[in-house]
């Protein structure tokens, strides 16, 4: 195959790419606004952020179910892949990394919305900011 219809097809292939995942998180978008329904612009962007954060998850499983099928198929066997993607490559840490950090985006957005939802004034939980450390 030459060269220009290989970057041809990557370009075509990764336009659908694109599509496709701006399809799949307008899909969770619009299912969270219909659950959530954000009445200001600040349940909006915790909306948002609630689906940015589930979309990266999802992608990441993505990523790891095509790392380890990759890896399956080299060493024919999905004990030797995974022991193999643990032990020598920062794959899956960096996967997990990832997870971990989209999971408490979601959950820290998710308790904010339902705070706000709920009516609860932060003001009521008064901090006093200016402490002198030094006293």
């Amino acid at each position: 195959m030459s060269t220009l219809k290989r970057k041809l097809r990557s370009r075509a292939s990764s336009v659908s790419e694109r599509a496709e995942a701006r399809d799949r998180f307008d899909r969770i978008l619009a299912r969270l606004n219909a659950e959530f329904k954000p009445a200001n612009e600040t349940e909006k962007a915790l909306v948002e952020m609630l689906s940015i954060a589930r979309w990266c998850q999802v992608r990441l499983w993505g990523y790891e179910k095509a790392a380890l099928a990759r890896e399956i198929e080299q060493l024919e066997s999905g004990a030797a892949a995974f022991r193999s993607m643990a032990d020598n490559s920062r794959t899956l840490d960096l996967l997990n990394r990832y997870d971990d950090d989209s999971q408490r985006m979601f959950l820290r957005s998710h308790r904010q919305l339902l705070a706000l939802k709920s009516g609860f004034d932060p003001g009521e939980c008064e901090t006093n900011l200016d402490v002198d450390l030094f006293q």
